[in-house]
């Protein structure tokens, strides 16, 4: 039982940080590239509810993923479905609300659990905010978008869900992965 939850949980743990990659890799080029055209249509479409509920409780920015179903491309679900095993059509995201979690975490977000059993809709709601679960970490920071969650999530209780959402959240998205840190002033994108 033991040797099985093992080979298990590294199975699970490859997925995501393979998983991790991919995105960081694609935020990457997207945001060095051109805008993907669908993309920036899809964007101005969509209003401050629908982005609302493309928000993940604990910051996530559901609506610029680049798995959402409305951003993801037929390459990008050819490759992520190889490197996972599943069916291209099965790799696209509804959004963390919609699908009760990360489809592809491969186990309950505890994070999501803990907001629906408050009675919440964003940890920054809450009275123990911020807590461990939003606790920033080292490792898959060049990987996942975990550590930049806290700060949009300060950032939504400063400015509100709906400002944040259209004029911050692919800005902040932009600078994790593409800034350049320098102490005491945050991460910066050079001007073009």
């Amino acid at each position: 039982m033991t040797n099985t939850l093992n080979r298990r949980q590294f199975v699970i743990k490859s997925a995501f940080i393979f998983f991790g990659a991919i995105i960081s890799l694609r935020s990457r080029l997207n945001f060095v590239s051109k805008p993907d055209k669908n993309i920036n249509d899809m964007e101005e479409k969509m209003n401050s509810v629908t982005k609302r509920s493309l928000t993940a409780p604990c910051g996530l920015d559901c609506f610029n993923c680049e798995i959402y179903e409305k951003n993801i491309t037929e390459e990008m679900k050819k490759q992520f479905a190889s490197k996972i095993q599943k069916d291209p059509e099965e790799v696209a995201c509804k959004g963390c609300r919609r699908e009760k979690g990360c489809k592809h975490l491969g186990q309950p977000c505890e994070t999501l659990k803990c907001v629906e059993d408050k009675g919440l809709e964003f940890c920054f709601e809450c009275e123990e905010f911020p807590c461990a679960k939003l606790q920033p970490a080292k490792e898959g920071a060049d990987r996942y978008p975990h550590n930049f969650k806290l700060f949009n999530l300060c950032r939504m209780k400063a400015v509100g869900v709906e400002k944040w959402a259209e004029e911050e959240a692919k800005l902040i998205r932009q600078r994790y992965y593409l800034g350049k840190f320098i102490p005491g002033s945050g991460p910066t994108l050079k001007k073009s």
